[in-house]
């Protein structure tokens, strides 16, 4: 159970949107307090989410051994909701809306409201803007109801919704350590880096999207029929 979760907290690691805004953040000047801000903001939502679901979940008995339908459905649901993000991610949809979203925002309104807030440099902006893009994604959800059916100690719950999040936040936090350890060699990382992420984040977040979702299907499949 412990690998299904960090599976999946490896999966959402690389989530168009939390991927989006840790972009964003890397290309102002000085982001290391943007990028504290950030992290706090969505790891505490994140948190208090998960524990909130996990202990609403275990309170209804909805993914308990005893209900075989639930959790079996839960799985299938998120494969097939991660397979068409992977579909959308290849078809290069998620770009063309970004593009057709972006000439938009420049014909009528200038910046995007993420460029914007980010754009002012304060830390308490970044962490309303982590809140806002760090609520519970599909694969976060599959996580809680794996975590959930363990029927663990609260206190173990508890530590694996924090270690899910640790990994999740993983490329908010490794540039971050960078940051505060080296801050001029961190600029460079994030230089050569960036035409990386560029041309190939799309391709390599539809690839852990089609085989999560791909697995998340199979077990659904195979804990149905046992």
């Amino acid at each position: 159970m412990v690998g299904n979760v960090f599976l999946l907290a490896l999966a959402a690691a690389v989530y168009p949107t939390l991927l989006a805004g840790v972009i964003v953040i890397l290309s102002r000047p000085n982001p290391v307090r943007l990028l504290l801000g950030f992290l706090a903001g969505g790891m505490a939502v994140s948190v208090i989410a998960g524990v909130v679901i996990v202990t609403s979940l275990r309170g209804s008995h909805a993914v308990v051994p005893s209900n075989h339908a639930t959790r079996p459905a839960i799985d299938i649901a998120a494969g097939v909701v991660s397979l068409g993000v992977a579909v959308a991610l290849l078809r290069g949809r998620f770009s063309r809306v970004a593009e057709w979203r972006e000439r938009r925002r420049t014909k009528e309104r200038g910046p995007s409201w993420t460029d914007r807030a980010l754009g002012r440099g304060s830390t308490l902006v970044a962490f309303g803007v982590g809140v806002l893009l760090n609520l519970p994604g599909v694969w976060y959800l599959a996580a809680l109801a794996d975590i959930a059916a363990a029927e663990l100690e609260p206190a173990e719950e508890l530590l694996l919704i924090l270690g899910f999040n640790v990994v999740m936040f993983a490329l908010v936090e490794i540039p971050l350590v960078f940051y505060l350890v080296d801050a001029e060699r961190a600029r460079k990382f994030v230089e050569l880096a960036s035409g990386w992420v560029h041309s190939h984040a799309r391709q390599a977040a539809a690839t852990v999207a089609a085989v999560v979702g791909v697995w998340l299907v199979a077990k659904g499949i195979a804990g149905a029929v046992s």
